[in-house]
């Protein structure tokens, strides 16, 4: 049972995972950071500490969860903590130097890094941290080194009679010989993510910093690149938006021109036969030969001579004899009126079907051109 440190700052209660040496605390599992660079800094679980109280000490129980993992690593990330770590970073120090109860038990109140990112995995929150040169020194050293975090904690509940206590996020983090948490020794395994490291891989990336660039312009370079990254998704994100957008205004207006076709093709058919160009047995055929290619089927077929009459018998004069040219040209200059039309007809009757449009307009036309419906009619 270790005694946990604690200050109040803003209504805030802080806790500080350290040791002092004249206390007894059960370590847990020693492991090495990984290759990746991460280490243990908080496991899950509940663990009881005893603190400073009015007439003696009060034993409370520090809870770490993954939800509440997560909360640090969001404030962590947040505009707020980008801005706080900009103005005050996210120190390593030689045990809790910046502890306003404790920091005169550390003589050492150099920083000895920077922490550049959290994590939450299955088994705690892990931490991945930058160190200086000074830091460095420190790792070197034959003791076993741990991590201790310091963050500000809310209560949550009571548990045997005993409050509970949650972190809310990562205020820097102290190595220490002595945690009160199980977490991973640091100096164990060498691949831990120094600064030079971190300065090699943005140079990679085409960011160059000097050796001695300082850890607020380390993390500037990599939201920076973070930043890109984002626009660049954005950007692409858009492009592929408006590519089918416009796409789909192309399969618009294809489906369109076709809807307009097939309409003003039923509408000619129909005139044709009416008319005694065509029988009702040739309407598939030429149906088939309009859509295969409208634009010069439908003059072949306006150009078709009667092949039935369908009125009396012609005049001795002969007025009633087909003239194909003349037919064909009443034909093209009508269907030439009715397309005309089609505009003026799609904007006073929008919802209608293309099909309803084209007869519409064709109707108009020939209320219009009734001379072009007789030559066409009446040859």
């Amino acid at each position: 049972m270790g005694r946990l440190n604690k200050r109040i700052r803003w209504g805030r209660l802080y806790f500080c995972n350290d040791s002092t040496s004249e206390q007894v605390f059960t370590n847990g599992n020693e492991l090495s950071v990984g290759e990746d660079g991460f280490a243990l800094l908080a496991p899950y679980g509940d663990s009881r500490y005893s603190i400073p109280a009015k007439g003696g000490f009060v034993t409370v129980i520090q809870r770490i969860t993954k939800e509440n993992a997560v909360e640090m690593v969001n404030a962590f990330n947040s505009l707020v903590g980008r801005v706080h770590r900009w103005m005050k970073g996210a120190p390593i120090y030689l045990g809790h130097p910046d502890d306003a109860t404790t920091g005169h038990k550390y003589p050492v109140k150099d920083e000895m890094g920077m922490f550049a990112d959290l994590q939450v995995r299955d088994n705690g929150l892990y931490v991945r941290p930058m160190f200086n040169s000074k830091g460095a020194a420190v790792l070197e050293r034959p003791e076993k080194l741990f991590f201790s975090g310091r963050w500000p904690v809310k209560k949550t509940g009571e548990k045997d009679g005993m409050p509970v206590y949650e972190p809310t996020s990562v205020t820097s983090i102290g190595i220490t010989r002595n945690p009160n948490l199980p977490t991973e020794m640091l100096n164990e395994n060498p691949n831990i993510m120094d600064k030079l490291k971190i300065i090699a891989i943005l140079a990679k990336a085409g960011v160059t910093l000097s050796n001695e660039a300082t850890d607020e312009q380390i993390v500037a370079a990599l939201d920076g690149i973070h930043t890109a990254k984002t626009a660049a998704d954005l950007q692409l994100a858009n492009e592929k938006a408006e590519k089918e957008a416009a796409l789909a205004k192309v399969k618009e207006a294809e489906l369109t021109l076709q809807n307009e076709r097939n309409a003003q093709a039923i509408t000619l058919i129909n005139e044709r036969i009416t008319s005694g160009v065509i029988t009702t047995a040739e309407k598939a055929l030429w149906e088939n030969r309009l859509k295969a290619d409208f634009v010069n089927e439908s003059k072949a077929l306006a150009a078709l001579p009667a092949k039935i009459k369908t009125s009396g018998a012609p005049g001795v004069d002969g007025s009633r004899s087909r003239i194909p040219a003349e037919t064909k040209q009443a034909s093209e200059q009508l269907i030439q009126f009715a397309n005309a039309k089609m505009e003026e007809v799609r904007k006073a009757k929008p919802s209608a079907s293309h099909q309803d449009q084209w007869r519409e307009a064709f109707a108009l036309a020939s209320a219009e051109h009734p001379a072009l419906v007789t030559a066409i009619n009446n040859p």
